[in-house]
């Protein structure tokens, strides 16, 4: 089945939808096999679910891109179950996105700039993780391919499970935040989003009609856009580093109250962010900023 949408809130809706309703029971899952999205738009790729931990999400987006990111970073503060995994895994974390895609970024944008764009596939998932013995986690996330066709780039996401109750919406958010970094590194316009996952599941115990209507009905009322574009920061490798260190600056891993006091422009979307952990919305604020409430 193919679920083709304007942005990132009603694919994470259609796709829940989809498994209340046609998913197939196997063990303690709801699962199917054979689903695809399409974001027409990944400007506007973060869901508007009401997620308790997106300002976790926004600060690993920017981990996944900064140069100053070091393993394990700051973002699991943010996040309780990142801090037990850390403390499983040693005080670092056995694998990071930041880490991989850093080391391959420059050299998909050669490959993007050249025009060898068929080449040009991050590889997250190695043999190495074929054994579960050697890793306390393994990487949801197998390959990501940004392809540049008729001007715009486009990108394909293949992961081989995705939690959709749970993740769903944090992985759209996440990948369309890398296809937009990397069209503002190219200066080309946006393209589609896919993203297949070849297990998309919840969990059987998550299985509740009346929740899920609320969830859905709070989707339909709100809409975000993100505004402005990544390239309207100037140099956005440099942007990025700045904000990243002032997020490593001002992180208190016992409140998140300091985010207010962050200066640089970037930082805006973390801000709004971690407002909707506190009060379950987006608050529009005046001047410079990122996401636009409309409606809701």
């Amino acid at each position: 089945m193919n679920i083709e949408t304007d942005c990132g809130a009603n694919a994470y809706a259609s796709v829940l939808t989809h498994l209340h309703k046609h998913g197939k029971k196997v063990g303690k899952f709801i699962e199917d096999i054979d689903l695809n999205i399409t974001i027409h738009d990944p400007d506007r790729g973060e869901p508007t679910s009401k997620k308790m931990f997106w300002g976790w999400a926004v600060i690993e987006c920017f981990e996944r891109l900064a140069s100053n990111y070091e393993n394990p970073g700051v973002a699991w503060m943010l996040r309780p179950t990142w801090r037990r995994k850390l403390e499983k895994e040693g005080g670092v974390f056995c694998y990071s996105y930041g880490e991989s895609l850093q080391e391959q970024i420059p050299v998909i944008l050669t490959k993007l700039r050249k025009r060898t764009e068929r080449e040009a596939i991050f590889t997250i998932w190695t043999r190495e993780h074929l054994d579960a013995r050697n890793f306390q986690r393994r990487p949801c996330t197998l390959t990501i391919h940004p392809y540049l066709s008729e001007g715009r780039l486009h990108m394909w996401v293949a992961m081989r499970s995705s939690d959709v109750a749970n993740l769903l919406s944090y992985d759209l958010f996440h990948h369309s935040f890398l296809q937009r970094y990397l069209a503002a590194k190219l200066d080309v316009p946006l393209g589609y989003l896919y993203f297949k996952a070849t297990h998309f599941y919840i969990h059987q115990k998550r299985h509740d009609p009346a929740k899920l209507k609320r969830e859905i009905d709070a989707i339909n009322q709100r809409t975000y856009t993100a505004d402005p574009k990544l390239s309207d920061f100037g140099e956005i490798d440099e942007s990025i580093t700045m904000a990243y260190q002032d997020i490593v600056n001002a992180l208190d891993p016992t409140t998140i109250k300091v985010f207010n006091d962050i200066p640089h422009p970037l930082i805006k979307i973390m801000r709004d962010a971690v407002l909707l952990k506190l009060k379950m919305q987006f608050v529009e604020r005046t001047g410079h900023h990122w996401f636009t409430l409309v409606g809701g």
